[in-house]
């Protein structure tokens, strides 16, 4: 794409436009996931995203920050 370099292309795909990635509301059992996983590995969004399988890495680390 003109304009953008390859990491922010592969960003955005990665974190926006991958098929099956869900951007919807966040449901309570989540948010408690994400609590309890956020207290034993801290920011390590990569390791998080693991237990999210149809979350991206930024929507997920977007949600702790809504907080």
């Amino acid at each position: 794409m003109e304009g953008r370099t390859t990491k922010q292309c592969r960003d955005r795909y990665l974190n926006y436009l991958m098929p099956g990635y869900f951007q919807g509301e966040w449901s309570k059992e989540e948010d408690e996931l994400l609590i309890k996983l956020y207290k034993e590995y801290g920011s390590k969004w990569s390791v998080i995203k693991k237990f999210f399988p149809r979350r991206g890495c930024n929507n997920i680390k977007g949600r702790w920050y809504y907080f």
